[in-house]
This record gives structure tokens, C-alpha cells and sequence, in this order.
């Protein structure tokens, strides 16, 4: 199976790199010049079309009609037309009901397998880039906690009954987050919110869970499974990001940041590098700060049974890189809340541990 990795700036970054690291042939097209750089990664992966061809989703398709060629998209205007030209496609969705605006801080996760949920989980977010609560800092989520679940509680899977059909009959396949809330007159829950897409962070948390090989999750040859009970991400960037908050170009000179040495601790624990390339293990910022996501350096993550330890191993990764960063942000306080939500769930007759 060869893929095909299409994104607009590089939330698609880690599951590339996954897919190159598991042996699979992976290319990539990249719509945003200044995002590019942000690719190179520590060893570059080959693009599918360059120049202004590679913002054409048409050329996109024309390009990789291969047999075998499966394409991984986060844009709904390549997904679409990547579906109309036949191609395989892992990517957003239209059902109808899927929801628009912030993503609540409590909602559930699984993988769609093109018949059933698979791999059920609660994601916890830290809304907010710096700490404090509620949306304070840009409006995007500093950290996120995903809690392997042994399935889903009954009444959650009743109500998501309905959109499972849906999605088998849609044939979608690829990552499902939805939000569900007991109904007060009868008591049911239903589903109040559904995004089908390779969302900020619960993509991130989702590879570095995963034990399973992705590229055989991608092509529906095997069923994903979580390596650990609990997997906590955490954003790690330089100010002043995101140099773009929702459409909003920050003012100002782009700013520069000097190379500095990544700490071998650091490389070991195989964070997501985004927004920033190598050279020679030496880290060079590869978008300017007022492009999308300029000043992101990585996403660190922490796996573990005991959700104490998973923090701490994420917090220690950001820690370290933080110290060779000039002014580094990332959120000390990461999954500080989730006990509570896991113990609101255990009252309302919902545990999942």
C-alpha cells in the first residue's frame, strides 16, 4: 500500500512520520509555501507534485492514480474531490450532522473500521494555550489526555447508534470524536456534537497511543490498539505562537529564532516535531512567526497505566526542550483536571477504566 499525505500546513506531520518509520512509501503534498519547510523533518519525505500544482486537488488525483494508493487528507475540499476521482480517501466527511464551533473540553473518541467503533477512549482537554481555565489564551487546546476505554458505556453506544450506521453506510473510515450529554427529561444521552476529521491534538494522541502498526490501521488490515491506559500530549512552542489565531494574522516583523542543539533526552522520547526543521540535530525554525503556526516546535507525549506518570513523562520531555527554547510556552498544569472528569463519569454510572 503506498499513501499519500496531503495537508494544509502540517497537522498531518506525525502520522507521516509514523508511516515512514513503520517502512511504508509514504509522499507528501504540502498547500502552504510556508509551511514547507516545517516537512523536512530529519530525513525529507518525497513530494508528489511541487510549485503551484500542489494546491490543485484535480493534479493531486491525477498524479497518484496508482493501484494501492490510499490518500490521507485534513482538507475537505481535497477530500471531496479526491473521492469524485475514485481515489481512496482517509480524510473529513460530510453526514449531516457534524458539529461546528470550539470542541467541548469532555468528549469521546474511536476509530471508525468502516463497520464499528474501535478503540474507544475519553479525550480531556486543556483548553487554552497558556493555564488559567476556560479559553484564556488563544482559543486552541494546550494539552489533551486520551484515556483508553475497555468500550464504551452502554448508554453512550445506544445513542451512537443511529450515526454508526451512517458512517458504515457513508463507508467512512478514520478517527470519530463526539460529545454526548444526558437528556433531562428522559433521562438518555444523546450526541451533541460529532467531528469527523484528523482533529488538532486527538490525532497527535491517538499515533502516540496507538501499538498497532498505522499504516495497516489506514488500510483496514488491522484493528488499532492502545498501547496505554493513559496518553497525555502536550503542545511545546516558542512566543509569540500561534502567530495566527482563528484567521487573525498577528501584526509585526517575522521573527527569526537561533539554532540550538535538541537534547538527546528529547529525541529519544520521539516527539512530534511541527513548525520548525533539522539540521544536523540542530533545530531551525521553519515558518516564520506570523505564518499559521509559526513558533510550534513540537508536540511531547507520556504514556502510561497510571495517568500521574503519563503527565510527569510528558512534562519532563517539555521541560527539557524548554530549556534550550528562547521564550518556550507550553502549559505546566497538562491533565491536571482529568481524575475529576474520570470520577463525574464513575457517579453518572459511566466509569470506563
Amino acid at each position: 500500500m503506498k499513501f499519500v499525505v496531503v495537508s494544509h500546513t502540517h497537522l498531518l506531520l506525525a502520522t507521516a512520520w509514523r508511516l515512514k518509520s513503520e517502512g511504508h512509501e509514504v509522499s507528501v503534498v504540502v498547500a502552504q509555501d510556508e509551511s514547507e519547510a516545517a516537512w523536512s523533518g530529519l530525513e525529507q519525505l518525497p513530494r508528489l507534485l511541487e510549485g503551484a500544482d500542489k494546491r490543485d486537488a484535480d493534479k493531486v488525483a491525477q498524479a497518484a492514480r496508482e493501484p494501492e494508493t490510499l490518500f490521507v487528507t485534513d482538507s475537505r475540499r481535497w477530500a471531496r474531490t479526491l473521492r469524485e476521482a475514485g481515489a481512496v480517501v482517509l480524510g473529513p466527511q460530510q453526514l449531516g450532522r457534524e458539529a461546528s464551533g470550539p470542541v467541548p473540553r469532555v468528549t469521546f473518541g474511536a476509530w471508525f473500521d468502516g463497520a464499528a467503533l474501535a478503540a474507544p477512549h475519553l479525550l480531556v482537554e486543556d483548553q487554552g494555550l497558556w493555564p488559567g481555565g476556560g479559553w484564556l489564551g488563544p482559543r486552541r487546546a494546550g494539552g489533551l489526555t486520551l484515556t483508553r476505554a475497555q468500550e464504551l458505556p452502554s448508554e453512550i453506544a445506544e445513542a451512537m447508534g443511529p450515526i454508526v450506521a451512517g458512517l458504515a453506510t457513508a463507508a467512512y473510515r478514520g478517527l470519530v470524536r463526539f460529545a454526548a450529554q444526558r437528556v433531562e427529561e428522559s433521562r438518555a444521552f444523546a450526541v451533541t456534537g460529532l467531528w469527523l476529521d484528523w482533529g488538532w491534538l486527538h490525532t497527535q494522541a491517538f499515533t502516540a497511543a496507538l501499538d498497532s502498526d498505522l499504516g495497516m490501521v489506514l488500510a483496514g488490515e488491522a484493528s488499532p490498539e492502545l498501547r496505554a491506559t493513559h496518553t497525555v500530549v502536550l503542545p511545546v512552542s516558542m512566543a509569540p505562537w500561534p502567530g495566527r489565531t482563528w484567521g487573525k494574522a498577528r501584526r509585526g516583523q517575522p521573527r527569526t529564532w537561533p539554532s540550538v542543539e535538541v537534547p538527546a533526552p528529547v529525541r529519544a522520547a520521539a516527539p512530534f516535531f511541527m513548525g520548525i526543521r533539522f539540521d544536523q540535530g540542530r533545530v531551525l525554525t521553519g515558518a516564520p512567526a506570523e505564518a499559521p503556526d509559526g513558533g510550534l516546535v513540537a508536540v511531547v507525549h507520556g504514556r502510561a497505566e497510571v495517568l500521574g506518570l503519563a503527565r510527569a513523562r510528558a512534562l519532563q520531555v517539555a521541560r527539557q526542550l524548554a530549556e534550550v527554547l528562547p521564550e518556550p510556552q507550553f502549559r505546566p498544569d497538562v491533565a491536571l483536571g482529568v481524575e475529576e472528569v474520570l470520577a463525574a463519569l464513575e457517579s453518572e454510572g459511566l466509569g470506563l477504566l
